[in-house]
């Protein structure tokens, strides 16, 4: 692959088995991943063929059908040179075999690693964009997105060595459940949960008393030089870029809501969730949600400027100046309702407290 390649990769998966990035399959493992799998005959004595890992991720690009043109491609030109064709779409140098070749190396990576900590550190930056992978931390966090972090997210590669994820499923966010229903205050973690044993994240599930999650997610967050090293000069980038909240609240508000007539997109819910179902997501009719939204992401864009250090949160301060303080004399005591940054900063002229 060069440069130019645009390889992407959709991952789902259920909540029963999940190893290094989740398979449906109990019996995956890194020997078998590429394995070439043959359905049983039906009573036309058809069959299909795929590979392994196909039964719990789908090649988004190239797509299928572009691949079989480059094949056709080939082959036409094998017949030019007096080569045999590669018939089979599966057989080892096709086309599609070459294209996915980097993502079946990436997941053997990954298995690789699996509980091992320090092998994972030691090989990251070989396999993954770890920039791009804090940038999508970041915004996953901020916005709730529960439905494309555990499961059901898109990995992606522009050179075949180095994965990073892309958004995929965005219409589950700002404090809905996996179902569509408002559920979640804000901040939300990778550890918050839903009910005594599943978690937010779809994908994430308490077992045997232990969390169970995406071991790449479990990994990075692990990482003391990612997370407080990288993930901090992402997000501040990323907030200097203008991701914030007056900015974000703009492009909801003004460039999509307040674009549409409320009205018609009332009677368009009242359609889609009542006329046309069977009233089994009520709970998706939620309006315009406009209030709702801007409290969800102030509080949840304030709370992650505070962790990162970075946005609204560096811009919001009270000085305390007070009279020279004789040593060992006099004493403040200031007591906050939220978590806050306090520093005591000292200089000729006057003691100063900054909160």
């Amino acid at each position: 692959m060069n440069i130019d390649t645009l390889f992407t990769s959709f991952l789902s998966s259920t909540e029963d088995n999940i190893p290094a990035i989740q398979t449906n399959s109990e019996e995956m493992s890194p020997c078998n991943f590429d394995d070439i799998v043959r359905t049983p005959k039906d009573d036309q004595g058809n069959y299909t063929i795929s590979m392994a890992w196909e039964s719990d991720f789908e090649l988004i690009y190239p797509d299928p059908g572009d691949i079989q043109e480059d094949q056709d491609k080939e082959n036409q030109s094998r017949a030019e040179q007096g080569l045999p064709a590669i018939n089979n779409y599966y057989d080892s140098g096709s086309e599609f075999r070459k294209i996915t070749q980097p993502w079946v190396d990436f997941f053997k990576w990954a298995v690789s690693t699996t509980g091992d900590q320090a092998l994972f550190q030691e090989t990251a930056a070989m396999h993954l964009d770890l920039w791009k992978m804090a940038a999508y931390y970041v915004y996953f966090l901020r916005f709730g997105l529960v439905d494309s972090v555990e499961r059901n997210a898109q990995w992606k590669t522009y050179d075949g060595l180095h994965w990073h994820c892309e958004p995929w499923d965005m219409d589950i966010a700002l404090g809905n459940n996996n179902q569509g229903q408002i559920t979640y205050n804000p901040p939300m973690t990778r550890k918050t949960k839903l009910g005594q044993t599943s978690y937010a994240y779809s994908g994430s599930a308490l077992k045997y008393g232990n969390l169970q999650g995406n071991w790449i997610w479990n990994a990075l967050e692990a990482w003391s030089d990612w997370n407080d090293d990288m993930l901090p000069k992402v997000a501040k980038a990323l907030t200097e870029a203008g991701l914030t909240y007056d900015n974000i609240n703009y492009m909801f508000d003004k460039e999509y809501v307040y674009k549409w007539s409320e009205s018609i997109y009332n009677i368009g819910g009242h359609f889609k969730y009542i006329e046309s179902g069977d009233m089994s997501k009520l709970g998706w009719l939620q309006g315009s949600r406009e209030t709702h939204r801007h409290w969800w992401l102030y509080e949840s864009m304030n709370y992650y400027d505070s962790i990162w250090k970075c946005g609204d949160y560096v811009n919001k301060s009270i000085e305390i100046y007070t009279n020279k303080i004789p040593n060992k004399t006099g004493y403040a005591n200031i007591t906050t309702n939220r978590d806050c940054l306090i520093m005591v900063v000292q200089n000729r002229n006057a003691p100063r407290l900054t909160v």
